[in-house]
């Protein structure tokens, strides 16, 4: 079996899995919208399409959001978006919030492709084109800020620690994060305590992980 087969089939199980758990124990999110939103997409050369969706406030207060597991860039739509904005708007402040989507089930490892560039240094790219195209400014000029849940905020902290000056302020909800190497027997990862969401302990997740990351090596370079 070829290294690019054995790499298909994995993904291949893997998205199965996803989508069982999807199913069985994630229920109906979605809300009616309260405002419009203006989406779109900004090429990758090699990681993709960066998708948003954005809901006009403050030009001068940007908010970026990066979704968890499972969802896209209409997660403006969910609960956890919509009670994000609703307490923000309570201050008495209405940012510009745009969603972005690298994927349903991506994870950022930072290692460097063919290109030259790592898939962590063409998203922030893309980010600053998509500001630059709508007619928000400047990353890292303009009032930026970085909000990642679940899966986004492991994407979301990939891109932080590699390039804090780019961001104003940085927040995390629920992260998936884990100080557990995704390549420990399987044992010694359902043992562990570092994180309480289930999917997070789950083999499917340690799954993706290795999956992402490739090797032991690539994850402590990350």
């Amino acid at each position: 079996m070829t290294m690019n087969l054995r790499a298909i089939l994995t993904l291949s199980l893997f998205s199965i899995s996803l989508q069982a758990h999807a199913q069985q124990d994630i229920p109906p999110f979605l809300e009616p919208l309260a405002e419009e939103a203006v989406c779109g997409a900004t090429e990758m050369e090699s990681t993709g399409t960066l998708r948003y969706c954005i809901q006009e406030g403050d030009r001068n207060h940007v908010i970026l959001m990066f979704h968890g597991v499972f969802n896209n860039e209409d997660a403006y739509q969910t609960t956890i978006y919509t009670n994000l904005r609703k307490n923000i708007l309570k201050t008495g402040k209405k940012p510009t919030m745009i969603t972005m989507s690298i994927g349903r089930v991506m994870f950022l490892n930072g290692l460097t492709g063919l290109n030259g560039k790592s898939d962590v240094q063409e998203v922030i790219g893309a980010i600053a084109t998509t500001l630059r195209k709508t007619g928000y400014g400047e990353l890292g000029r303009a009032n930026v800020d970085l909000v990642g849940e679940s899966m986004g905020g492991h994407n979301s902290i990939m891109m932080y620690l590699r390039a804090p000056n780019l961001f104003k302020k940085f927040a995390l909800m629920c992260p998936a994060l884990t100080t557990t190497s995704p390549f420990v027997p399987e044992v010694q990862w359902l043992k562990r305590m570092d994180v309480s969401a289930e999917w997070y302990r789950s083999l499917s997740f340690k799954k993706a992980m290795q999956f992402f990351f490739g090797s032991e090596q690539n994850w402590i370079q990350a």
